[in-house]
Order: structure tokens, then C-alpha cells, then sequence
């Protein structure tokens, strides 16, 4: 879950709750519950603010069912299909890495969304 995959990576950088509230400017508490999976579905903005100050990419924080030290050459042939069977229904237009990497954003977000709907 997002918050599993954010205290990871916080632990990761050996960052305190405190440091990533500091960098973040998110309370402790509020980022207490994402890590602890009671706050299920932050902003967008919320999700930003925490992939910059963890530097890492936003869809790192959607990879659900992965093992987090999984390497990172599966994760991308992942990504890549799913990309694949996006843009398969727009036949015949080019996109850049950075499009891809954006529709990728959005899918994981929206597949996140659905899932915590659930």
C-alpha cells in the first residue's frame, strides 16, 4: 500500500517522521496516518510533495504487489506493457519518454484511486 511504499523509501533515506514533515511541510500526524495506511487517498499535491522529498518518482509510490527491492528492469517492462495497451488504442500517434512516463503516472494514480474504492 502507498503508505507501506512511503515509510520505505523515508526509511530508506533514514529520514524521520519529523525531517519528512520538515521537507514535505505535512504535519507529522497527517503523514503518521499515510504510513500507517489510516489515510488511504492523499492529494495529488500531498503524493508530490512526498516523491520530491523522498526523491523518488511518483509512480515508485503506486508500485502495489511488487517487492519493493524487486529490480528495477522488471518494474520498467511493466510499466512499459501497460503503456503498450494504452497506446495501442491511439494508433498512429507518437509520444515522448516524457508523455510516456506521464500517462504511466496517471494510470498507477488512477488504478491506486480504484483500488481504495474497493
Amino acid at each position: 500500500m502507498l503508505g507501506d511504499r512511503i515509510k520505505f523509501f523515508k526509511d530508506k533515506k533514514q529520514l524521520s517522521t519529523k525531517q519528512l514533515s520538515e521537507l514535505t511541510g505535512l504535519t507529522a500526524a497527517y503523514l503518521s496516518m499515510i504510513e500507517n495506511n489510516k489515510r488511504t487517498n492523499p492529494s495529488k499535491e500531498t503524493i508530490e510533495k512526498l516523491a520530491n522529498a523522498l526523491e523518488v518518482p511518483i509512480e515508485e509510490l503506486f508500485k502495489e504487489g511488487q517487492n519493493i527491492n524487486e529490480p528495477e528492469e522488471i518494474n520498467s517492462l511493466e510499466e512499459e506493457k501497460s503503456f503498450k495497451t494504452i497506446a495501442a488504442h491511439f494508433d498512429g500517434i507518437e509520444f515522448t519518454e516524457e508523455e510516456e512516463e506521464e500517462i504511466n503516472n496517471y494510470i498507477e494514480f488512477l488504478l491506486s484511486k480504484r483500488k481504495n474504492r474497493i
